[in-house]
């Protein structure tokens, strides 16, 4: 995964394009940071208030076998280095801008959703080694892998989209594959679904709150350039 950030990041450098243009800046990380702890709050309280009407406190706690201190540093390993922030870098950052710029002949919502569908399909795509390698999925089970991980990336997509922020987009992901909450997350019906629909609506509303949300497209000619909305 190092590799293929810092192959991105030179990429990137390479078409004249900044991380933090696509959204990785100082300036992008503390809206971030505050609206995931939004995200966060409101599932833990949706989690716990679920646990306690049902009477299933037993599930209240974190739920790790590990010691409660590395609890933390797993999380934040998980949030950023890990898999959450790299991924969307590489994936959301530029795959997704650099397909939007691709159909930006086309109209506006059009090279979005192409941009949005490219970067996840993409992003599938990548998880094939995972699958076959590190899980012991056959060969068969290809399409599968690439399906189970489109509508994530389609969902990403769209959170990076609303937000123009990889800080968020990476956060949200790395929730999604760690979420570390005071409670057994599996015991709460539909927990990851309802996290990323509340990503989502939290991204919508970063959107109106104000902050640079247009769009950066890296067309084919090197240039970076802002996507009138």
């Amino acid at each position: 995964m190092l590799v293929l950030v810092v192959g991105t990041w030179g990429v990137l450098r390479y078409e004249g394009v900044s991380a933090s243009a696509v959204g990785l800046s100082r300036s992008t990380f503390f809206p971030a940071v505050i609206a995931f702890c939004v995200l966060w709050g409101w599932m833990s309280i949706i989690g716990v208030g679920y646990l306690v009407v049902t009477g299933a406190t037993a599930q209240l706690g974190f739920a790790f076998d590990m010691p409660w201190y590395w609890v933390p540093i797993w999380f934040l390993l998980t949030l950023t280095v890990s898999n959450g922030l790299t991924e969307e870098f590489v994936f959301r950052g530029y795959v997704q801008n650099k397909c939007t710029g691709l159909a930006s002949s086309r109209s506006h919502r059009l090279s979005v959703a192409i941009g949005i569908l490219g970067g996840a399909v993409l992003f599938g795509v990548a998880h094939i080694p995972v699958g076959l390698l590190l899980e012991g999925a056959s060969p068969t089970a290809i399409p599968w892998i690439i399906l189970a991980n489109l509508i994530p990336g389609i969902t990403y997509g769209i959170i990076y989209y609303l937000t123009q922020n990889v800080w968020y987009a990476g956060f949200v992901h790395g929730f999604g594959n760690a979420p570390v909450v005071p409670f057994d997350p599996s015991a709460v019906p539909s927990f990851i679904p309802v996290a990323a629909v509340s990503g989502l609506l939290i991204a919508l509303g970063y959107r109106f709150m104000g902050g640079d949300t247009h769009p950066v497209t890296i067309d084919t000619q090197n240039q970076p350039s802002k996507s009138a909305e």
